[in-house]
């Protein structure tokens, strides 16, 4: 078991080094990000390549990418007979924000070459170059531990700093962690400038740690968005002498503090005091604090430091007014004063949930092997679960009817629309696999939506039409935008009529019933009846009565780009395998009279799929629309979950395996050079001249759709085309993690011109979490 572990992931232990190296290929490009710190719903801080705390979610309406010179590490060392030095373990960027002049003219210069790698949840740095007779190596993480909620759902982080001293002499080195004072700076969607009015920071010493409480002058007991108090703490341990400094100004050049750490590698306490607000012109004092933590290393000793960082800031405030409290705050409360017990707590359990973390990757890797390309990114893209602007809502009792709360995905920052429905049946199976409460919220949430009416209008963004919120019988597109009222107003989302769309209601189906595999019969039967309520009216667009529905010409599915006509690929084999999964929960609740009506319908359906769409070699995009005879990436998507399911089979196996064979040439090896799977190929004269009608649909002909292609990857293996999925991760891991892309997977990149830089759509979106179809299907009940 620890053969791929170690073949795959990083501890401290430095004969692993070589591997690691390895990973760290995953983090290729310019790009400096890293993975998130943070839980499910506590808003993420990006530790990134370089040691920078780079990117920002904790307000759950926006992604700011900010980069504060006063939040980071560094470190100081110090020989006998040699001179003292200190240097920041982030780069300076370059762009006049080091201002703090005294920090940059008397640090150490850095020049060797850090190494980054990273394993959901765990990120390694590795230090050189500044770092002299020591080798500095740290180990970050947050507890994000399956199926342990209460651990996965806390802001905090730790950072546990491995030292080892590499020389022939006895050497001082000292560590610290300084961090501004960021309450307030996240109340709304705007730079975290000129927002410290009223900040202070206090120094707290106890038995255990030393800790920087970051609080905000407060006239009552409620907290708003971005309120509370954050801390940073350093766990007390023999031999390690503790210093802090609550107060220094992150706007001033550092002269009244740096030099003494630069020196003695200890820094020292002054007066604590509340900032002001400052003038339209000039900004005034910003405080910030630091935490040095200093020992004695004899020749060839090693000891890990342990630092946390917290973050209590209850509320969740969207677009429309209504205020939420997170979902650690069940246990921790929602007075935002929490703190410094989270810190603390997060150091006291640090090496457990260490321990934990890395008990979780051997089993995965046990299961899945050690390649970078599939296990490797299957667990780092996991990384938005916590930096998808994701939120995640306390339960309360408040309302008439008590409110279990509610968990969200942002689609992506670009679209901003919570749980979009067709990128969730894509993106939930490791939500389902890990952290199934919180799965479970998702579909309460739409099974609630089903019989909802609401007449009020949204203006189509293309065509400048209007059509209702939502239709009842219809399930949403998504569960509403950051920006309006998510859970309680639906279907942000208006470039397409999504109350028209023909894949929702399948997709809904087909996750209902396999959810049920988690949660049981009881809960399969309390949602039955809404159940056949979607089927139902899904089945209205069957209006021949072939058992097969069909589209209605326009982009009424989630390629919402193109028109689809008739009977076609994508819907019409989603409608079959729902078919099969009502047929297959009839059974399982003992209404034998609609499981039979159910397959009856499926098989019927299943008949008039193959005439009207099979060619021989291919099924066609749709049977009358302008690209029917266009080769379609996800054409045997319903396929592919009917038969993981084990719902049934909507094709023959010699037809799927033509059909993915020949997928495989033409949109990947021939259209996608292979590059990545490109969504449209083999474009008839109907087809080019549809495209030169509307400009739109030529993302499909050039983008290589990422969540698509992890999903094509997993349907060539499950019909046996092993090695053909193996060159499809390949190009993924090649073209987005070695080429900057890591911890902000696109939606989509152009394969055109590749050679002139990486063009790409939609950064940090949710359909690649689809990388866990590679992974074997296991119903969590049966």
């Amino acid at each position: 078991m620890t053969a791929p572990r170690a073949a795959f992931t990083t501890a401290m232990d430095t004969t692993i080094a070589e591997p690691r190296r390895k990973i760290a290929a995953q983090t290729g490009g310019s790009s400096d990000v890293g993975l998130p710190l943070g839980g499910l719903g506590t808003g993420g801080i990006n530790f990134s390549k370089s040691g920078r705390f780079s990117r920002w979610t904790l307000n759950p309406q926006q992604v700011l990418y900010h980069h504060d010179v006063a939040a980071g590490f560094a470190v100081w060392h110090h020989q006998a007979g040699h001179k003292p030095a200190a240097c920041l373990l982030q780069p300076d960027p370059g762009d006049g924000s080091f201002t703090t002049a005294s920090w940059r003219d008397t640090q150490e210069k850095d020049d060797g070459e850090n190494v980054y790698s990273a394993l959901f949840p765990k990120a390694w740095h590795d230090f050189a170059g500044c770092s002299g007779p020591v080798r500095l190596s740290c180990e970050s993480f947050s507890p994000m531990l399956p199926e342990d909620m209460a651990a996965s759902t806390l802001p905090v982080a730790v950072f546990n700093w491995h030292l080892s001293n590499i020389s022939d002499v006895a050497v001082s080195v000292a560590l610290m962690f300084h961090f501004p004072n960021l309450i307030g700076a996240f109340r709304d969607k705007d730079r975290p400038y000129r927002r410290h009015g009223g900040c202070f920071n206090s120094l707290d010493y106890s038995e255990t740690a030393l800790a920087i409480v970051f609080d905000r002058l407060r006239t009552g007991p409620q907290c708003d968005m971005g309120e509370g108090q954050m801390a940073i703490s350093v766990a007390r341990a023999p031999g390690l002498t503790l210093t802090g400094r609550a107060s220094f100004d992150a706007n001033s050049d550092g002269r009244d503090w740096w030099p003494n750490f630069s020196r003695t590698g200890t820094v020292q306490n002054s007066e604590d005091w509340i900032a002001d607000a400052g003038f339209l012109e000039t900004e005034s004092n910003r405080p910030a604090g630091a935490l040095a933590a200093k020992c004695e290393l004899a020749p060839g000793e090693s000891r890990t430091i342990s630092f946390a960082l917290s973050w209590d800031l209850p509320v969740i405030r969207f677009g429309a007014g209504r205020r939420h409290a997170r979902k650690y705050t069940e246990v921790w409360g929602t007075k935002g004063s929490s703190a410094l017990a989270l810190s603390e707590h997060a150091l006291s359990h640090g090496q457990g949930w260490s321990r934990r973390i890395d008990d979780w990757h051997t089993t995965v890797l046990a299961e899945l092997g050690d390649d970078p390309a599939f296990s490797g990114m299957m667990l780092n893209e996991l990384y938005f679960l916590v930096d998808g602007q994701t939120a995640f809502t306390a339960a309360t009792e408040a309302e008439a009817v008590p409110d279990e709360g509610h968990f969200g995905l942002i689609e992506c920052p670009d679209y901003p629309y919570y749980n979009t429905l067709d990128l969730w049946i894509y993106a939930s199976e490791p939500v389902l696999r890990f952290w199934p409460e919180a799965a479970r919220l998702v579909m309460q949430d739409y099974v609630r939506s089903v019989p909802q009416h609401d007449s009020r209008l949204r203006r189509h963004m293309r065509s400048g039409n209007c059509f209702p919120l939502k239709r009842a019988g219809a399930l949403p597109h998504d569960q509403g935008a950051p920006d309006e009222d998510p859970w309680f107003v639906n279907n942000g989302y208006a470039w397409q009529d999504s109350t028209q769309w023909k894949d929702l209601n399948a997709q809904f189906l087909i996750g209902l019933v396999r959810d049920a595999g988690f949660f049981g019969k009881d809960w399969l039967e309390r949602q039955w009846e809404v159940a056949r309520m979607a089927c139902a009216h899904l089945n209205t667009f069957d209006r021949d009565g072939d058992g097969l529905i069909e589209n209605d010409g326009f982009p009424d599915q989630t390629f919402d780009n193109i028109p689809m006509k008739g009977p076609g690929a994508y819907c019409g084999g989603l409608w079959i395998a729902a078919l099969f999964a009502m047929a297959k929960a009839a059974r399982e609740l003992g209404d034998t009279a609609a499981a039979r009506a159910y397959r009856e319908q499926a098989l019927a359906a299943r008949e008039a799929f193959q005439t009207h769409l099979w060619t021989g070699t291919y099924y066609r995009l749709d049977r009358d629309g302008p690209f029917s005879d266009c080769l379609l990436t996800e054409q045997l998507f319903g396929a592919f979950l009917a038969r993981r399911y084990g719902f049934g089979e909507v094709v023959a196996d010699e037809h799927a395996i033509l059909a993915l064979k020949t997928l495989y040439r033409e949109n990947f090896q021939k259209a996608g050079q292979g590059e990545g799977v490109i969504t449209l190929a083999n474009m008839s004269p109907t087809a080019v001249q549809a495209v030169r009608d509307d400009s739109h649909i030529a993302f499909q002909t050039s983008e290589s759709i990422v969540g698509f292609n992890f999903s094509f990857a997993a349907q060539l293996e499950a019909w046996g085309l092993t090695r053909q999925a193996g060159e499809i991760r390949k190009s993924l891991y090649r073209n987005l993690y070695q080429r900057g892309m890591f911890a902000r997977t696109p939606a989509a990149y152009d394969v055109s011109d590749m050679d002139n830089g990486l063009k790409f759509r939609a950064s940090m979106n949710m359909r690649p979490l689809a990388v866990w179809y590679g992974a074997p299907w296991k119903p969590g009940c049966q």
